[in-house]
């Protein structure tokens, strides 16, 4: 039985990061693995998660400029070696940066995971992650993009690194519409809806996709705009609308635990960041079998195949965001043939496999071998 201990900053949310995790205690072969749960800080999101392991840990970690952050973390060793874990996974950023060293004074082997790209990253955290990466034995990306970039930046040598895609639960697709979505958010039953899931957040740059918006209805007076997500800028986003003319056609959504059912009302599914490690919201709209507009950047291009399954824009280019969008709104045939082949070409990208892939390395590592690296594909199916 191999003792593994997730140690991150906290749960705010079951976003991205979260969700993997989630699904990864969910799965985990209990013959083969004991998963503990330690955490920097304690939140009202952390119940989900910890109800699946072993053992939860609060260490009440500040943050990391506090005076107090090196104290909090020395009970990290002391916990690491009564509880002799013999793997320690660490996720997000202050845990990378701080917790490695203390990790692998307890006598745990460490893994780190990058799991964006790195637009967190100050010249004082990258100095400071440099010296973090020497404790870390082995680094987890969810695209080839997200490697590299680590690898650049970082210095940490790439056939250290292994590139496992995100993985959702293929039970969830099988989840039909949401009831009364349409009613309830007045949206006639034959209007075609572009949407986007995504938190409110600048660099998923929303106002990118009200500027394109607004010239896709001239072609198209009868599409709506779904925003599917919260955040601080919803506000400046809802004076946007307002100031666009688009108050008619854009609908902001909120509060949706699983956006599956959602997105099965979607047209097309929209995403227009600056920054992406590896996109959970492109990979579910392409298990729904909608065909995707996305900027190329990070790990988009490894599920997008420009053309056959979605169309790739660079980001900020307003124009071709809305070219695309209108070029399958103009053609149904177009628009159900790339969805359709977007949902072939991600079916081999399940949870399952993807907890496969940590669990082999999770065995590799402790029973001391080195756990050579995932071949990375061209594309991530």
């Amino acid at each position: 039985m191999i003792k593994l201990l997730y140690l991150l900053d906290a749960v705010d949310g079951i976003g991205g990061t979260e969700g993997q995790l989630l699904e990864l205690l969910k799965r985990l072969d209990r013959r083969r693995f004991e998963p503990h749960l330690g955490v920097f800080r304690a939140t009202a999101d952390l119940e989900p998660l910890a109800a699946l392991a072993s053992s939860v840990r609060v260490f009440g970690v500040p943050r990391l400029l506090h005076p107090m952050a090196a104290l909090k973390l020395i009970p990290v060793t002391s916990h690491v070696r009564r509880e002799a874990f013999q793997i320690v996974h660490v996720f997000m950023n202050a845990a990378s940066i701080a917790a490695p060293l203390f990790c692998r004074l307890g006598g745990a082997r460490v893994i780190g995971s990058r799991r964006d790209m790195g637009f967190w990253y100050t010249p004082r955290q990258l100095a400071v992650l440099r010296i973090s990466n020497r404790f870390v034995e082995r680094i987890i990306a969810n695209s080839d993009a997200v490697r590299q970039h680590a690898h650049r930046l970082e210095g940490f040598p790439l056939d250290r690194m292994h590139v496992f895609y995100n993985g959702h639960d293929a039970a969830r697709f099988e989840a039909g519409p949401l009831a009364g979505f349409r009613e309830r958010h007045n949206i006639d039953d034959d209007a075609p809806i572009v949407g986007i899931v995504a938190n409110f957040n600048a660099w998923k740059r929303h106002d990118d996709l009200l500027r394109a918006f607004s010239l896709v209805r001239a072609r198209h007076p009868r599409a709506r705009l779904v925003l599917v997500g919260g955040g601080e800028l919803e506000s400046p986003l809802r004076d946007a609308t307002r100031a666009l003319r688009l108050e008619g056609a854009v609908r902001f959504v909120a509060g949706v635990r699983d956006a599956v059912p959602v997105i099965r009302h979607f047209s097309i599914g929209v995403l227009c960041s600056e920054s992406e490690g590896f996109s959970n919201a492109v990979l579910e709209y392409m298990h729904c079998g909608k065909p995707v507009v996305t900027t190329n950047v990070g790990g988009n291009r490894e599920i997008v195949t420009e053309g056959v399954t979605g169309f790739l824009v660079n980001p900020g280019d307003v124009e071709s965001l809305a070219d695309r969008i209108a070029r399958l709104l103009d053609s149904s045939s177009l628009a159900e043939s790339m969805g359709r082949r977007a949902a072939q070409s991600v079916r081999g990208l399940t949870s399952a496999r993807m907890v496969e892939s940590h669990m082999d390395l999770y065995e590799t590592l402790a029973r001391g071998g080195a756990g050579a690296p995932v071949p990375v594909p061209s594309q991530a199916r």
